[in-house]
């Protein structure tokens, strides 16, 4: 599992800004080292890039759940909203945690200059 995270934390420093490695890391700490706080900054450092990435808010959501922190997921929610209305969002892929953020969002290979 070290040989994991290693590789998982090395990615993401050589790519700081890829959606996929930021993706792999936190979902590594959400789902597989069991390590909530590290996994909500991942989530949350990718939101500061798309604040209505429905993918990154639903795993975000459910972290949020998971921790008993409900108060803070319907605010998550609420401000996602804000932002961008029900009408505007797209609709949700079937698994909240696809195996990776590029299935979700095919857009995010090829991003806005």
């Amino acid at each position: 599992m070290v040989g994991a995270q290693l590789l998982f934390k090395r990615a993401a420093q050589l790519a700081p800004n890829d959606l996929q490695a930021l993706w792999n890391l936190a979902k590594f700490f959400h789902r597989s080292r069991h390590e909530p706080g590290t996994a909500e900054k991942i989530y949350r450092k990718m939101l500061q890039n798309d604040p209505c990435d429905e993918v990154v808010l639903s795993a975000l959501e459910e972290l949020l759940h998971e921790e008993n922190r409900l108060g803070e997921a319907e605010e998550l929610y609420e401000d996602a909203l804000r932002v961008e209305p029900v009408s505007q969002v797209p609709p949700k892929t079937s698994d909240p945690f696809p195996t990776d953020h590029a299935t979700a969002h095919p857009e995010s290979l090829n991003p806005k200059p």
